[in-house]
């Protein structure tokens, strides 16, 4: 499931080139869409964010949407934002 990226560094196959798709994803982008290994995923999927903390949109998140047809995630009001 997965492919050598660095003497290091793991990566989910698929997501090593264009498309991006990673080989634990179910579904149709745009539609529906599950991890597989959700409570097994790596480091970068869970460190990957949709927007920063502050509430700011994430770019990577915005540019990957786009690659698929999708538009950006519209930003949540947070309670703090109050």
């Amino acid at each position: 499931m997965t492919v050598r990226l660095g003497e290091h560094v793991r990566i989910m196959a698929g997501t090593e080139g264009p498309p991006g798709r990673c080989v634990a994803l179910e579904g149709r982008i745009g539609h529906f869409v599950t991890c597989s290994i959700y409570d097994r995923r790596g480091t970068l999927c869970r460190e990957f964010n949709p927007e920063h903390d502050d509430g700011s949109p994430n770019e990577m998140c915005d540019r990957a949407r786009r690659a698929h047809g999708l538009p950006p995630l519209e930003r949540q009001e947070k309670l703090s934002d109050r």
